[in-house]
């Protein structure tokens, strides 16, 4: 991968114009179109694409000269390589921008796959995580010389980010738990026999419901010494050093219910002395998302309880109420740089609060959009928040002076607009959207020039993308909803076009969205087809019913619009399959259907091994509301193989043999049923493939993709 720095003039992939950027407060920033012919985007260059991986956080240098970041540059036919802890992402590589001098450059190369930077606080050095010599180490690269040095460490598994301590003699890391479960088969290879009894502690069950436990550990660099912060293994959920290095906040996960990404875990909070001592606990059982932050004084750390926001002072040990009148606060905890104040928000209200005198006030800053992320300047005079509009999906950035309650916008588009920051009279951020790939951008706030600082996946400038829109409507209960439109690559105005439904659970939110996942669709908007990504409103074990309200109006609307001709295909994969299997039981409106590793039968998914298998059919996507003993109806009215006679519809089903998450099994009773009611069925397993996710085979994607076309190009086309 060639990466290449521009300045405002010279970039021609993702350019923004020259313009008086003081006159662009209400205008959108227009993108300049290629004079070179374009290309349509193929199955190959959705397998070719590179990704960014990035972290704002870590990866933008504390005085705003330098950026680093990795990126995969090409597809690798398994994404993982195994290791004894957990896995190398397979060809990532660290690269680093020099920003003034318009200069980028990686720091590995070849097989020695790189990933996570993290500057040092001088930006002297970065530390990063590599795959050298055969085995996970820690490397730090020095900026002036050039060089890098290598750290074979103990209980490393490089799979969060390298904290660096404000004297950068030492580095925080930490192995996060890890076990490969598997969800189907309980019984190990063994010459004994194994014996599982319903009134006793099941040691299988508790695989997938017990916490794991590792250590947060400290490199004392020049000694190139470790050892645990903490001493006892534990189930560490996050940590935050302080701003002066002598304290370690520890979120640690007391318990957690038997499918933790459903349901809420609970964690307590510790402070750990890094030079060694008895930490101290500022909370118990709060809830895994409790936000948390350390004052710039270090001497306190700003919590959340309950939704009310509190304070709890090192010193003392006491906890203050910090009172915000009858609201609830949510997301972020931002101190003043001060020290004497923090930003908060409370659903689209932000609010500044005197840690001191316990009083707040409304920020009054004028914005009518919805607000998605806010920020200090290093001053503590203004305040910069990122805010959608959810009417048409446009996104703006505001400054706003809040003691003054005044605010103004810098820039608005149709983008996505990520990871923003401000350093050094500078916002950095991640911008993209359905036809620009993913990059790195600054916007300078002294000359309000803004340019893109990465050019990830140039080759693409020269590829057609399908823009897109949001579309509203209403289901037929009558609650509001949203989808993303995609439209066809070479799409005419005023021409209607076969239309394909790519279904999940909620998807708006990806309208700007550059497609970089397996199932690229701007592959079937290079074929003519409209592309319509809804969301659904979902009632309690009526998961069926819920796929069917929200999306029978929506095919409605497309052609009130004049964008769908009526040929409407449906697809989606995991929780997606299940979509398109059980939306063709509940409506004949879609002439062809492709379901890629779906449920089909939530009856016979109860035997599959694991109380989180079980418990997530319950609770989570499946919404079936209890076991299959206390609500027998729900399972079989949203189950798609009982309602298969109804069925109208083609449907190509997609499925790896040794799938662990919905076992092939699922799409066999699929096929078997729609093939005994002489229904137009293709079953096409994949041997030895699992979930048909990222760690595919390259050829299972492109076959994929290839019998896809065909597939609706055969039903809606002809």
């Amino acid at each position: 991968m060639r990466m290449r720095i521009h300045s405002i003039v010279g970039i021609s992939a993702i350019i923004i114009l020259a313009l008086n950027f003081s006159l662009l407060a209400s205008k959108k920033i227009a993108f300049c179109a290629y004079e070179s012919p374009k290309q349509p985007f193929t199955i190959e260059d959705s397998l070719s694409l590179e990704i960014l991986r990035y972290s704002a956080q870590h990866g933008v240098s504390f005085d705003g000269r330098y950026i680093a970041f990795a990126v995969k540059n090409e597809y690798q036919t398994r994404a993982k390589v195994d290791t004894a802890f957990h896995f190398v992402p397979r060809g990532f590589h660290v690269y680093v921008t020099s920003i003034a001098e318009h200069k980028t450059f990686p720091i590995t190369a070849d097989q020695e796959f790189s990933w996570e930077p993290s500057w040092s606080p001088s930006a002297e050095k970065l530390a990063f995580y590599t795959w050298h010599g055969d085995k996970i180490c820690i490397g730090i690269w020095t900026r002036k010389t050039g060089n890098t040095e290598y750290f074979a460490l103990p209980n490393l598994n490089g799979n969060k980010t390298i904290e660096w301590s404000p004297q950068e003699d030492k580095l925080y890391y930490f192995p996060s738990s890890f076990e490969s479960v598997d969800p189907i088969w309980p019984y190990e290879k063994s010459e004994k026999i194994i014996i599982r009894k319903t009134w006793e502690t099941d040691s299988y069950e508790e695989r997938f419901t017990g916490i794991l436990k590792s250590q947060l550990w400290i490199l004392d660099i020049k000694s190139k010494k470790t050892e645990p912060l903490i001493s006892d293994l534990t189930s560490i959920h996050n940590y935050s050093l302080s701003p002066d290095g002598k304290h370690m906040a520890v979120a640690i996960l007391d318990r957690r219910p038997v499918i933790a990404h459903l349901v809420p875990s609970y964690v307590k909070l510790e402070i750990h002395p890094t030079g060694g001592g008895l930490p101290r606990v500022v909370y118990n059982e709060k809830i895994h998302t409790t936000p948390y932050s350390w004052a710039p004084n270090s001497n306190s750390i700003a919590f959340l309880d309950e939704g009310k926001l509190k304070i709890f002072e090192l010193e003392s040990g006491n906890t203050k109420s910090i009172s915000l009148q009858d609201f609830d606060v949510s997301g972020a905890l931002l101190w003043h740089p001060g020290g004497n104040h923090i930003l908060c928000s409370s659903g689209n209200n932000h609010y500044v609060c005197n840690v001191k005198t316990g009083e707040s006030h409304l920020l009054k800053l004028s914005i009518p959009q919805t607000r998605t992320q806010h920020l200090w300047d290093r001053s503590g005079k203004h305040v910069y928040i990122l805010a959608v509009d959810d009417q048409t999906g446009q996104q703006s950035v505001y400054e706003s002076d809040w003691k003054r309650g005044e605010s103004k916008r810098l820039f608005v588009g149709d983008w996505l607009i990520s990871q923003l920051v401000w350093i050094n009279n500078s916002l950095f951020f991640t911008l993209e959207n359905q036809t620009k790939p993913e990059n790195i951008w600054i916007y300078n706030l002294k000359s309000k020039e803004i340019k893109q600082l990465t050019d990830v996946n140039t080759k693409m400038a020269n590829r057609t993308f399908g823009k897109s829109k949001l579309i509203h409507w209403k289901s037929l209960s009558g609650h509001p909803l949203k989808g993303a439109l995609i439209y066809p690559a070479d799409y005419v105005e005023g021409q209607k076009y076969p239309t394909v439904f790519f279904v999940y659970e909620q998807f708006s939110h990806l309208l700007h969205k550059f497609q970089s996942h397996i199932y690229n669709l701007q592959v079937l908007a290079n074929r003519g087809y409209a592309v319509f990504m809804p969301d659904v409103e979902f009632k309690p074990g009526e998961t069926a019913l819920s796929f069917k309200e929200s999306l029978v109006p929506a095919l409605d609307r497309l052609i009130e619009l004049g964008i769908a001709d009526g040929n409407f295909g449906v697809m989606g994969g995991s929780f997606g399959g299940f979509a398109t299997n059980i939306i063709i039981t509940q409506t004949n409106r879609f002439k062809a259907a492709v379901t890629s590793c779906g449920i089909t039968n939530w009856v016979s998914k109860n035997r599959m091994q694991g109380v989180f298998w079980r418990r997530g059919d319950q609770i989570g996507q499946g919404r079936l509301g209890g076991n299959l003993w206390e609500v027998r109806e729900n399972y079989i009215k949203n189950s798609p193989v009982f309602h298969l006679d109804k069925v109208e519809t083609p449907i190509l089903i997609l499925h790896g043999t040794d799938d662990r998450n919905v076992p092939f099994s699922q799409a066999e009773e699929m096929y078997y049923g729609l093939r005994d009611l002489k229904k137009t069925a293709m079953l096409v397993a994949y041997p030895g493939e699992t979930h048909l996710g990222w760690d595919a085979q390259r050829w299972v994607h492109f076959d994929q993709w290839q019998r896809i076309l065909a597939w609706f190009d055969k039903y809606l086309k002809n």
